[in-house]
């Protein structure tokens, strides 16, 4: 479901050849101001193609790109003057290696929008500001982490002011503790009403954030619905297929309520748990959530069932994230066994015995 009626991006029979490979067979596909279309498929599928192609970093072989209403697959526009308005985060980063964070930030700004080093740099301060790296504001490339590197990337971009941002895998580079800090940006790009379009295997990315999911399979899109029915009800056989490969995460209640003491004395969750006024319990179930895990919360009880609907009105900050990601999860999870399993289900009294 679209937040707004405005097209703003409009492809119309999309193809792409490589030499005599068609990868993008036709696509036709609307992106409206404030959506957040999220693109999946499995690799080789064509959708990072279908998103470079949206500001021609790849050149369409044919059909159209209309933004803001005009043809920018046309040969007499000028593609640069419209990247302006589209801002890109890839893979790699991409970030001028012998220039300072801030230096990488206010060239586009002050070569190209004209703006005077002075502006340029107290516009990039307030970015960085936002995502936690005023501090490295000097530093170089080098000296920061993957998952800082990919937060400046994207707010070199939003220098720029662009309509909207195109992320091509932005966590796949990733070691997987810097993940979400760079998923809590986006999400916070989201909420401010930022059109996006983003190729991702981040499925919770996808549930939470997206107002549109796409599957791209073999060039052409063969499914999209919003993420409730998406996921939820999926039709097309091949993309039950993909969905089916996902990993879950079982969240038990029972061993989160009792049968793992030492995870809920964990001090980090109690913290938490104080600064936010949820159960310990609904600590782990958020940074799940905000990890981009599937999750199943089990429960015995209608209050556990309400408690885990309550999840939805607090953010945990990447900081935050990353505490709870370096914890010693070997020592502190239960690791489901038959063994356990069946300990588990003798403890249920039978139907009979319930009230």
């Amino acid at each position: 479901m679209t937040t707004n009626n405005d097209i703003l991006i409009k492809v119309e029979g999309l193809k792409k050849y490589f030499g005599n490979n068609e990868v993008l067979k036709g696509i036709n596909a609307e992106i409206h101001k404030g959506d957040v279309m999220v693109v999946i498929g499995a690799s080789g599928s064509g959708k990072s193609t279908f998103l470079r192609c949206l500001n021609l970093l790849e050149e369409p072989t044919d059909g159209k790109i209309i933004f803001d209403g005009i043809d920018i697959n046309d040969r007499n526009v000028d593609i640069n003057l419209h990247r302006r308005k589209m801002g890109m985060v890839f893979q790699q980063f991409n970030l001028f290696p012998h220039m300072t964070v801030l230096k990488n930030m206010i060239l586009g700004p002050v070569k190209l929008l004209k703006k005077s080093k002075e502006e340029a740099t107290k516009e990039a301060m307030e970015l960085l500001e936002r995502v936690g790296l005023a501090d490295r504001a000097n530093d170089y490339p080098s000296q920061l982490s993957g998952g800082q590197k990919q937060r400046v990337a994207i707010v070199r971009a939003l220098c720029m002011n662009p309509e909207v941002m195109l992320f091509d895998e932005p966590t796949s580079a990733l070691d997987p503790e810097m993940v979400g800090e760079v998923l809590e940006v986006m999400k916070r790009l989201a909420k401010d009403g930022m059109t996006m379009v983003v190729v991702t295997h981040e499925m919770g990315f996808a549930r939470e954030v997206g107002t549109n999911v796409v599957f791209v399979d073999k060039g052409v899109i063969v499914e999209q619905a919003p993420p409730q029915e998406f996921f939820t009800n999926p039709k097309n056989d091949r993309l039950k297929e993909f969905l089916s490969k996902e990993d879950i995460v079982i969240q038990a209640w029972y061993p989160l309520g009792h049968g793992d003491a030492a995870l809920l004395q964990e001090p980090v969750f109690a913290k938490l748990a104080e600064k936010y006024g949820k159960s310990n319990a609904q600590i782990i179930l958020r940074w799940h959530i905000q990890a981009g895990n599937v999750v199943i919360p089990g429960s015995k009880n209608p209050e556990h069932i309400r408690a885990n609907f309550d999840l939805f009105d607090f953010e945990l900050t990447a900081e935050e994230m990353q505490e709870v990601q370096k914890l010693n999860k070997d020592k502190r999870y239960y690791t489901s066994t038959p063994e356990l399993l069946k300990s588990y289900a003798e403890m249920v009294p039978s139907v009979d015995e319930q009230v």
